[in-house]
């Protein structure tokens, strides 16, 4: 190998790609390890793309792919040879979030819930939230809590800020 891979390490939502040069090589296949187990052949799909190639691109990888070891095969005339092993780390996307408040008068429907975003990052895709209030039809004030979570706990790490 005239050029080796190296670890990535990745936000989620980013994505990534290993590469490696092998001189005279005729093919090319890109191998993973999950959980530290026995490596197995990458197929292009979703995620992978390029596993026959000396570049294998990772397209929006989850968080549950953080800690999977990938190699690449090398195969010439006469001979094959691997790769040294490379990690890949995926960090959770870290979203805040503050509850705007929200009040309505006794009898009404609620209002819609709404928040604002305060970190840097935000959801991913069609990933989100949504927002909704402690049970009751009294007077007084009630808690705005988390409703629905359009989201895998892999790929976040969630700050929910009430007022």
């Amino acid at each position: 190998y005239s050029t080796q891979p190296v670890n990535s390490t990745i936000t989620y939502g980013g994505n990534t790609s290993f590469s490696a040069s092998v001189v005279d090589a005729t093919s090319y296949q890109w191998q993973v390890s999950v959980n530290n187990g026995v490596y197995a052949n990458v197929t292009d799909g979703s995620v992978y793309s390029g596993s026959t190639t000396n570049t294998l691109s990772l397209t929006l990888p989850p968080g549950t792919y953080s800690g999977n070891k990938y190699k690449l095969i090398a195969t010439g005339a006469c001979s094959f040879t691997a790769s040294s092993e490379v990690t890949l780390t995926v960090n959770k996307r870290v979203i805040s979030i503050t509850a705007d408040a929200k009040s309505k008068l006794y009898g009404e429907a609620d209002p819609t819930f709404t928040y604002t975003r305060t970190s840097t990052d935000d959801f991913v895709g069609t990933d989100g939230i949504t927002l909704t209030r402690d049970a009751g039809e009294s007077l007084g004030t009630y808690a705005i809590i988390l409703g629905t979570q359009n989201f895998n706990t892999n790929n976040y790490q969630f700050i929910l800020i009430f007022l």
